[in-house]
């Protein structure tokens, strides 16, 4: 069964995080998927989300808000961020054995 999610940064997550968004990060948890910004699912926000999953585990979900969308967009920075959240899970993934 799948849990719920907990906001987890160093600024005010009310302040970044609200219901919406944070709806949008339980929908990328719950279905293991990309949402947001530059996706083709919930794309009306300002952030990009980023399931950290393990094989067929999820341990998370990763949020980016670029200052400018166009950073994130296109296949080839797609493909970065997605080469990234694999090692950012890999390393979550170490630290809850």
């Amino acid at each position: 069964s799948q849990g719920r999610l907990s906001v987890s940064m160093k600024s005010n997550p009310e302040r970044l995080f609200d219901d919406h968004e944070f709806g949008i990060a339980q929908w990328a948890y719950e279905h293991k998927k990309r949402a947001g910004l530059n996706t083709k699912t919930l794309v009306s926000s300002q952030w990009q989300y980023w399931p950290l999953t393990i094989q067929t585990e999820i341990l998370g979900v990763l949020a980016i808000k670029p200052h400018n969308p166009q950073t994130i967009s296109g296949y080839e920075r797609q493909h970065l961020l997605e080469s990234f959240t694999n090692i950012v899970a890999l390393s979550l993934s170490s630290f809850m054995k």
